[in-house]
Parts: C-alpha cells; sequence; structure tokens
C-alpha cells in the first residue's frame, strides 16, 4: 500500500511536472506570438502613417500653388508692365538721340 502511494504520488509529480513544462512552452510560444503581432501591427501603423503624411504633403502643395498663384499672375502682369515700359522709354531715347542727330 505504500508502495502504490508512492507511485501515486511519483506520477502526479511527473503529471504536474510536465503540465508545468507544457504551460512554460505555450506561454514561450504566446510571447513569441504576441511579439510578431506587435511588430506587423507597428510596421502596419508606420505604413499607414506614411501614406497619411504624404497625402497631407501633396495636398499642402496644392494648397500652396492656389495661394500663389494669383501672385505668381500680378507678378507676370508686372513683369510685363516692366518690359513694356522699359521698351518704350528705349524707343523714346532713341528717338531723342535721332532727332537731335538730325536737328
Amino acid at each position: 500500500m505504500v508502495k502504490d502511494a508512492i507511485k501515486i504520488v511519483k506520477d502526479a509529480e511527473k503529471t504536474a511536472s510536465d503540465k508545468v513544462v507544457e504551460a512554460i512552452e505555450k506561454a514561450k510560444k504566446s510571447k513569441e506570438d504576441a511579439e510578431i503581432k506587435a511588430e506587423q501591427n507597428y510596421e502596419s501603423l508606420i505604413s499607414k502613417a506614411k501614406v497619411e503624411a504624404e497625402e497631407i504633403l501633396n495636398q499642402a502643395k496644392v494648397d500652396a500653388e492656389k495661394q500663389t498663384e494669383p501672385i505668381n499672375k500680378e507678378a507676370e502682369v508686372l513683369q510685363n508692365s516692366y518690359l513694356q515700359i522699359s521698351d518704350n522709354a528705349v524707343k523714346s531715347a532713341v528717338n531723342l538721340v535721332v532727332e537731335r542727330i538730325v536737328n
């Protein structure tokens, strides 16, 4: 009877030991799975953030172009006016020189 009790205790210890080892292995696997999942989530978030940042940058460029368009048009008009005035001034100067030479 004592031998039976010792055998039962040893079997119980073996079973308990096996279950502890199994639980440790499951915990390690769960940890590895969680780390992999966290890495995938991190990479996904980074990827989404990059896409969103690109969209924001592109929209900012479009907005900047829209805001500078009137200024660029005005600058072009002023430049054309300057060129016309400059051209007229040169023509007037040439005419004056020719007139003085002739008279």
